[in-house]
């Protein structure tokens, strides 16, 4: 299993591990939003409740350094997140990648910005061979 970084920065971006009391900040930058979550496998949380769990999960991934592993992105300078990039490992060598973010960060190259990075990282890992992620093709 490779070292997976718990944070890393680009040009404009920072991105962190996602702490347990963030499910408010999320809720607000994006995750409530069904034009956001439009083409993802979850729809936009209606309540921050449901939220604060899939986050505890989240930081529970972490720790025990397996399954969904998520990153919050910031701006550069702020704490605040503006999206979410999260990678899955896969045996056989395979890193699958999602992301979102807040509508007002769309047609930044903000997402663009984060995937490169971290399929840059995938990519230089000796056990990992494949990075992916689905599209749906009405987005």
């Amino acid at each position: 299993m490779p070292r997976v970084p718990a944070t890393f920065a680009t040009a404009r971006l920072t991105a962190r591990k996602p702490r347990v009391d963030d499910g408010p900040a999320i809720f607000s930058a994006y995750a409530s939003d069904p034009e956001v979550t439009r083409y993802l496998s979850w729809r936009a949380y209606d309540r921050v409740e449901p939220l604060n769990a899939f986050v505890r999960e989240c930081v529970a991934h972490w720790e025990k350094g397996d399954g969904h592993l998520a990153w919050l992105l910031c701006l550069k300078g702020t704490d605040t997140p503006i999206g979410s990039i999260g990678m899955n490992l896969e045996g056989g060598g395979k890193a699958l990648f999602g992301y979102v973010l807040g509508k007002k960060f769309w047609g930044h190259g903000f997402a663009a910005e984060a995937l490169t990075h971290l399929v840059d990282w995938a990519l230089a890992e000796p056990t990992l061979f494949r990075a992916w992620a689905f599209c749906d093709v009405e987005n």
